[in-house]
């Protein structure tokens, strides 16, 4: 099983609250070299790459908003495993000017050349099935055509895609040859990258086991949550949720973004005059110990995960999108960390993923 990296920048100061360890503030300060690149994203026009806490990297394309709402806009994904001479893995999606899902081309549609002194044979996409999310569906080429793809887009200067009933997308520019060579370089085996005290330190599994959650009985609102927002004398509106045996977990729903908090449970003689302690602040920082506000926050009760949206310059559609679950062991663990650092107007569920555990489950 390969092990995933020890969480770095946002991602480790995302084991909130109790499960934060001390450590953590000082992570970014020694991490090895190696970790620092595998974590950060890498950048050339449309395209944007980013290797994950297993080592396998991905690039992502899409081209900037056209500004008419109903043009089509394909955002290519490419994926390759770690292991040598691995196929690479191409996968479409489709969204229009405002990031709506829209429905995959019929089979004529091929892959053409711009800008090149002669025109060269076009590539056809051969798309699959829908895979994912069935709201946000990806659709994969098959292995043969996906190397064809990605060799067009590495050496034409443009591409664009063409169907039997005209032009249907631009495709992403920038120079997606640098960002395979960097994606080479990064997948490479971590001998002679870590040393052996590097690697035992850092190369971690985590394995957790998130608690199920449950609506609160006959619980009030506390006043801290109800005067939670800024510019508002009261929350626009709010939920709880109880986490754990001890704890509720608020979110506060605001003009400004979404203030979170974490109430317990008191016990022994305490009990006796109330259920809950007033609830405390829940706050995700940044390894400089900044705060990073949540411009949205929501909780999916089927699989009792926090998800928090952490904006960019101000935009929703670039920043993270984390997934947090309450751990058996007590507290906040990372799920997931997705990042974009373009803003696209792409949906998050396209974001690339930085960090995830080696494993996770529901407690029975």
């Amino acid at each position: 099983m390969v092990k995933s990296a020890r969480p770095g920048l946002l991602a480790v100061l995302a084991l909130l609250c109790l499960a934060l360890l001390p450590a953590s503030a000082r992570a970014a300060e020694d991490m090895p070299k190696y970790l620092q690149d595998l974590d950060r994203a890498y950048r050339s026009g449309d395209w944007v790459l980013q290797c994950d806490s297993a080592r396998v990297c991905r690039i992502l394309g899409v081209v900037r908003k056209s500004g008419r709402g109903s043009d089509t806009r394909a955002v290519v994904t490419i994926s390759r495993g770690i292991e040598r001479q691995a196929q690479y893995h191409v996968r479409f999606a489709f969204i229009d000017d405002h990031g709506f899902d829209m429905p995959p081309p019929d089979q004529s549609v091929r892959l053409y050349t711009r800008g090149q002194p002669r025109m060269l044979p076009p590539v056809p996409l051969q798309l699959g099935a829908a895979e994912g999310d069935a709201r946000y569906p990806q659709y994969r080429t098959n292995s043969e055509q996906a190397w064809r793809i990605v060799s067009a887009l590495r050496h034409w200067p443009r591409a664009v895609l063409r169907s039997r009933g005209g032009a249907y997308s631009n495709m992403p520019m920038g120079n997606l040859d640098r960002l395979l060579r960097r994606m080479d370089r990064m997948q490479r085996p971590l001998a002679g990258s870590l040393s052996p005290a590097e690697e035992a330190r850092w190369m971690k599994e985590y394995h957790y086991t998130v608690v199920r959650s449950r609506r609160p009985e006959d619980l009030a609102i506390p006043d801290d949550v109800m005067l939670a927002c800024d510019s508002y004398t009261h929350v626009n509106s709010h939920e709880g949720w109880q986490v754990g045996s001890n704890h509720i977990l608020w979110i506060a729903h605001c003009p400004e973004g979404a203030k979170i908090f974490l109430g317990e449970r008191l016990t022994g003689a305490d009990g006796e005059r109330g259920r809950y302690r007033p609830p405390v602040p829940f706050h995700v920082r940044d390894t400089k110990g900044r705060i990073r506000p949540a411009h949205d926050a929501n909780f999916d009760s089927e699989r009792s995960l926090l998800q928090l949206m952490l904006e960019k310059n101000g935009r929703w559609d670039c920043g993270h999108r984390l997934q947090l679950g309450y751990l058996k062991q007590g507290g906040f663990g990372l799920i997931e960390d997705r990042r974009m650092p373009m803003c696209r107007g792409l949906p998050s569920a396209y974001w690339l993923l930085a960090w995830s555990p080696t494993s996770w489950k529901l407690a029975d």
